[in-house]
């Protein structure tokens, strides 16, 4: 039987030799057909429940390599995204905002020497880093926004002219705070001159867009 995370640890292994592509549709990262990297660990709702469980205590072991080790995990977070209650999904986005701010902070290391070309290693490490924290980051905040408007929906329903429903008075309360702490996270990143780990230095169009 192949441990969990086995797959995981085997590709942050090997993140200098695999490039991470943003996909054009989110399902495509569970397409076993897609020429690009996808996700090797497809999980339940209750392993993922449990694993979500453990990532305060591995964000503080894992360090740097969070991101390549748990990338899996939080797609399957992100596809059944309904299934779970708001305290485990606040919870996950809070360690992945914790965990995009010491990207954001090796990054800036990095950045520091100022040489005009990085090895190769270097780049792909630095370029997976970021395209996969962005990612996760975005389709989180998609997937909360997506939540919001649905029940918003939901409790309008029958109300006639009663005043909507604000965010407050939802379930997911907690949220607004947290999606401006994911705008100032982007910014920080996009602030860095990140261009340099592409070569040539112009990012990727599917990236950016």
């Amino acid at each position: 039987m192949i441990p969990v995370g086995y797959f995981s640890e085997k590709f942050q292994n090997n993140m200098c030799d695999i490039e991470f592509i943003i996909p054009s549709r989110f399902e495509n990262l569970f397409s076993s057909t897609s020429r690009h990297y996808t996700v090797k660990e497809v999980l339940s709702k209750q392993s993922v429940t449990v694993e979500v469980l453990q990532l305060k205590r591995l964000m503080y072991e894992d360090g740097e390599t969070f991101i390549f080790k748990h990338f899996d995990l939080y797609c399957n977070l992100i596809r059944q995204f309904p299934e779970f209650d708001e305290g485990l999904k606040i919870s996950a986005f809070r360690i992945l905002l914790q965990v995009s701010k010491k990207v954001i902070e090796t990054l800036t290391d990095t950045l520091e020497d100022e040489t005009e070309e990085y090895d190769i290693q270097l780049s792909s490490k630095c370029r997976n880093m970021i395209l996969m924290s962005v990612y996760l980051l975005c389709q989180f905040t998609h997937a909360f926004e997506e939540e919001i408007i649905k029940k918003n929906a939901n409790v309008n329903i029958g109300k006639g002219r009663k005043k909507k429903m604000t965010i407050e008075e939802t379930e997911l309360s907690e949220w607004p705070e947290e999606r401006l702490k994911f705008f100032v996270t982007l910014k920080k990143i996009f602030q860095l001159p990140i261009r340099k780990f592409w070569n040539p230095p112009i990012i990727d169009y599917e990236f950016i867009k």
